[in-house]
């Protein structure tokens, strides 16, 4: 029993730390109290939120085999698939990210301008980059089906559900009615766009992401 209150305080910890670092209201406070840049505080905000998250793994991969397994892994080639992909995910969205110059202001360096992404991997989920979490994290589940590393992929999927809320309320509250179309063109986590969004040209006009003060024309 005592693994399942580790990793549950632990992820909670990484929890509380991340998604209350990334608000505006704290980042401006803690930055304006110690007279920090932005790029200082995401040194800082960054490394702690690894360090927990690293933590909580280390603890669930210590004691997963403590815990039930819930069916037979699935070994080899078949069984590492998943997380295959998932890397080959992140790696196309960080790239994407990369080619537009953006990433200072992805992984929060810089400030302005501010992102919106909503073709290649924006045009089939609006998270392709958590969705790539959730399929590593699920995937690894057919080689390692232990209850441990269940409880750790359900605490990771209602994170990642948080967190990507959160995010759309902030991208709504700076982008408007623009984002608000996004989000009805393109699916939330599931990677299905390319099913009802056939040409992601559509929405090139509804996004001046250079510009995101302007308002719809």
């Amino acid at each position: 029993m005592i693994e399942y209150l580790l990793v549950l305080l632990v992820f909670t910890i990484f929890s509380i730390w991340h998604s209350g670092t990334s608000k505006d209201s704290f980042k401006k406070a803690f930055t304006s109290k110690f007279n920090l840049s932005l790029s200082s505080y995401t040194l800082i905000r960054i490394p702690v939120s690894l360090l927990f998250l690293g933590l909580t793994l280390y603890l669930v991969f210590l004691y997963r085999k403590l815990t039930p397994e819930l069916f037979t892994p699935i070994r080899g080639f078949v069984g590492i698939i998943p997380p295959l992909i998932a890397m080959w995910l992140s790696s196309y969205v960080t790239l994407q990210i990369s080619k537009a110059n953006r990433l200072p202001q992805y992984f929060g360096i810089l400030d302005t301008p501010k992102v919106f992404f909503y073709s290649g991997a924006y045009s089939i989920c609006r998270h392709p980059l958590y969705f790539s979490w959730l399929l590593a994290v699920w995937g690894f589940m057919v080689s390692s089906p232990y209850l441990l590393y269940l409880e750790f992929a359900l605490l990771i999927t209602i994170f990642v559900g948080y967190m990507s809320k959160q995010e759309e309320n902030a991208m709504i509250a700076l982008f408007g009615e623009r984002y608000t179309e996004y989000k009805e063109r393109v699916p939330f986590l599931l990677p299905y766009g390319f099913l009802t969004n056939k040409n992601e040209t559509n929405m090139v006009n509804l996004i001046n992401k250079d510009n995101p003060k302007k308002k719809k024309q």
